[in-house]
Order: structure tokens, then sequence, then C-alpha cells
């Protein structure tokens, strides 16, 4: 059986493909220790495409960038941080949070980069 992480709202579908990536781990790893010029892998086709719409929907809908220069990065940048967005405002981007941050992401991520137990 695969391990998905719920999604929100009434739609009950998943977000994130928790047994997809799973399933791949040992090639993600192998591919992740390959991979130069720094340590890095891609994952693909792991979330449900209509949700994460959803999340870019409520982004540009709810979150404003301010522009930030300094004299070693220009970056826009919300005032929000991911812990304290609100469900009630945005429910897709905090289902995908809660999926990114979830014990089941987090030990795959482990899997795959051969790091030390993540936290929240």
């Amino acid at each position: 059986a695969r391990k998905k992480v719920k999604a929100c709202c009434a739609e009950k579908k998943e977000i994130l493909d928790i047994g997809n990536i799973e399933s791949q781990s040992d090639a993600l790893r192998e591919k992740y220790l390959k991979s130069n010029p720094y340590l890095h892998i891609q994952i693909e086709n792991i979330c449900d495409e209509e949700l994460l719409q959803k999340v870019e929907d409520e982004l540009v809908e709810n979150l404003r960038a301010n522009y930030k220069e300094t004299d070693l990065f220009k970056v826009y940048q919300v005032p929000e941080d991911l812990a304290s967005l609100e469900s009630e405002k945005m429910p897709n981007l905090v289902n995908f949070r809660d999926a990114l941050y979830s014990e089941a992401f987090r030990k795959i991520v482990e899997k795959i980069t051969g790091c030390k137990k993540l936290s929240e």
C-alpha cells in the first residue's frame, strides 16, 4: 500500500505521492550520489498537478513580495514564513507545507541524501 499525505478540503486527493517517491528511493539515492558539481536531486511527478495549481493560485492571490537588495543578493521576499500561514486563507498551501514537513517525506529525504534526522 502506498503512503500518501492527505490533501485538504473536500477533494480527498493526495498532494504528494509518498509511495511513488519511496518506491524510487534507491534509484534516487544513486542519482543523488552521482550528481555534480554539487550533490542534488530532482524528483519528478510527485505532486497532484491540479492541487499544485491551487497552491500557486493561493500564492499569487494572497502573498505580496517586496524587493530587497543587498551587496550580496537581489531577491523578492514575502513577509510571511511557512510556519505562520493561515489555513483559512490558503488551505492548499498549508496542506502542501504539511506534506513537505511530514515525517514520511522527511524520512525519504533522509534516506535519499543520507543526512541525519530532519526536524520540522
